[in-house]
């Protein structure tokens, strides 16, 4: 019997964030992540405002409180 919500399969990612550290110290901060475009054939923003990655992670860090319907949480952007 096939799960109604079968394994999907992904790849972990870094190097187009890595790329975005443009002062090369090690760090790769939200400043040097907010004006690098996402790259949407890794990524599907779909119904999040996210042009950048900056965005993305931004808009993503605000939906982990509803994991599974779990843990509702208000978050409201800066």
């Amino acid at each position: 019997m096939s799960s109604p919500n079968p394994e999907v399969k992904t790849s972990l990612r870094f190097e187009e964030k890595a790329a975005a550290d443009t002062d090369n110290d090690g760090d790769v901060t939200l400043d040097e992540l907010f004006p690098t475009r996402i790259d949407v054939r890794l990524y599907d923003p779909s119904g999040l405002d996210a042009p950048s990655y900056g965005a993305f992670m931004t808009s993503l860090a605000r939906t982990v409180g509803h994991f599974r319907g779990e843990g509702e949480c208000s978050i409201s952007a800066l």
